[in-house]
């Protein structure tokens, strides 16, 4: 990762996304958070070119989010280089939260580990007319991975627009509904 984040020929995103794994590697245990703030020290001072690129309003917003009020100093110096795209409220904030030391409220630090649990709450997934509510913080995942959907309702009368159950394949208003 570390490759990716200095190869200047790399997409600005990518490198950017790659910025942000280091965040989200240290809020989830997987490295050392000291680790993670030398290696940001590091792109302060010599790894990174001085010159403005949206990488380096990244490495800003990922030490707010870590957060790394230790590399204060450094954010500084790299905004009145005008390295950042960060308008000067921004830069307060930044600088604010980091010498409060409280977590701000951009992005989340929780790695997904089920992909289906966190998306079940998703309009897609529902069938019509149930309503759809984002679980609760906290609240165990359900085990959907193994669970059968449940069957749609059974009507007397199937819609117009519904396949035909005589399963010729066409809809009822053109097979068994005409009339």
């Amino acid at each position: 990762m570390q490759g990716l984040v200095e190869n200047e020929a790399a997409n600005e995103y990518v490198r950017n996304a790659a910025i942000r794994s280091f965040v989200m590697l240290a809020h989830s245990g997987q490295m050392p958070r000291e680790r993670v703030v030398e290696y940001f020290r590091g792109l302060f001072m010599e790894k990174a070119p001085r010159t403005f690129s949206y990488g380096w309003t990244a490495l800003a917003l990922a030490v707010a989010d870590l957060p790394a009020p230790e590399l204060l100093e450094d954010v500084r110096q790299a905004y009145q280089a005008d390295l950042l795209e960060i308008s000067h409220k921004g830069f307060e904030r930044i600088e604010r939260e980091l010498r409060s030391n409280e977590r701000r409220g951009r992005g989340m630090s929780a790695v997904v580990t089920d992909a289906i649990a966190e998306m079940a709450w998703w309009a897609c997934f529902k069938p019509p007319g149930r309503a759809c509510s984002k679980p609760k913080t906290g609240s165990p995942p359900t085990d959907s991975a193994g669970a059968a959907p449940s069957p749609p309702k059974v009507h007397k009368k199937p819609w117009r627009n519904a396949r035909c159950p005589c399963g010729s394949g066409k809809k009822y208003k053109h097979c068994c509904g005409k009339g």
